[in-house]
């Protein structure tokens, strides 16, 4: 059976902090792409946050026990490009959501 995730391919840049969390976390680059696709995206320090959770799955895409499995993984992006900063698992979205909306640090231009 042959289900499509998006209508729109998906362009991700891997940073190697991210690589190297995915392997330690057993997550895949393609879980990382179904997880932009069909997640949450939530706007938050300085960052987009993508969650997928039960409600973004499809009944179809639900009975797959593979992607059941990624409910609750938390894929972090740059805020500007297609970055993957990094990857993992989270229990609840209470830690992202208790984040600022904003980023509040100052950037200086170094010499």
């Amino acid at each position: 059976m042959s289900i499509q995730i998006t209508s729109r391919p998906i362009n991700l840049f891997f940073s190697g902090h991210a690589l190297e969390q995915m392997a330690k976390r057993g997550l895949r680059k393609r879980d990382v792409e179904f997880v932009v696709a069909k997640g949450t995206c939530y706007h938050r320090a300085g960052g987009r946050w993508y969650v997928l959770l039960e409600k973004n799955l499809s009944r179809e895409l639900a009975r797959t026990g593979r992607y059941n499995k990624l409910v609750g993984t938390s894929v972090l992006l740059c805020r500007h490009q297609d970055l993957v900063i990094t990857a993992y698992r989270v229990p609840n979205l209470i830690h992202i959501l208790r984040k600022s909306k904003y980023d509040n640090q100052v950037f200086s231009k170094s010499r």
